[in-house]
């Protein structure tokens, strides 16, 4: 057995290959990789590390052979989007700014139909305490505050087509 200097830890391990350090513990939890535990960390040594790299090549070598692989590359018809940077590939932002004012007017048009689902429900329900709150000065202003935007966002999907 090797000297206990000769040891190293996994995480100094991922130095001499191309594997990180979960998955040399892993590889030594199901001894695959020569290893010991001193204390609660895993440690090896780099003739161990070696041999475990040079049987994980011979490996690949039998399953995939001579196949090279090669790099794949987005189609490019794709907007690609660099959020840290705020820059478009194709310069199309007013599009996505259209997209996201679309979903935000989309939003407060199926809530407010909600609210006025719910009212309605609740109304022909014969609930006598919220016949009176609709026909309170406070909810009047809601509703003409509801109907302008209504209009608004009407006349905004209007110009979309």
């Amino acid at each position: 057995m090797a000297q206990e200097s000769d040891f190293i830890s996994l995480k100094a391990a991922t130095q001499y290959c191309d594997y990180s350090q979960e998955y040399l513990s892993l590889r030594a939890r199901q001894k695959k990789l020569k290893a010991v535990k001193l204390g609660r960390n895993w440690a090896t040594t780099r003739e161990w590390l070696q041999e475990y790299s040079q049987k994980s090549e011979e490996y690949k070598k039998g399953v995939y052979g001579n196949r090279v692989s090669r790099e794949l590359t987005p189609p490019t018809n794709l907007p690609i989007y660099a959020p840290d940077s705020d820059v478009w590939e194709d310069n199309r932002p007013e599009e996505v700014v259209r997209q996201i004012e679309f979903q935000r007017k989309l939003q407060f048009a199926c809530a407010t139909l909600l609210v006025i689902v719910l009212f309605a429900v609740n109304v022909s329900l014969g609930q006598e305490q919220m016949a009176r709150v609709l026909h309170s000065s406070a909810f009047e202003s809601y509703g003409a505050a509801v109907g302008q935007i209504m209009e608004e966002y009407v006349g905004w999907l209007a110009s979309l087509w």
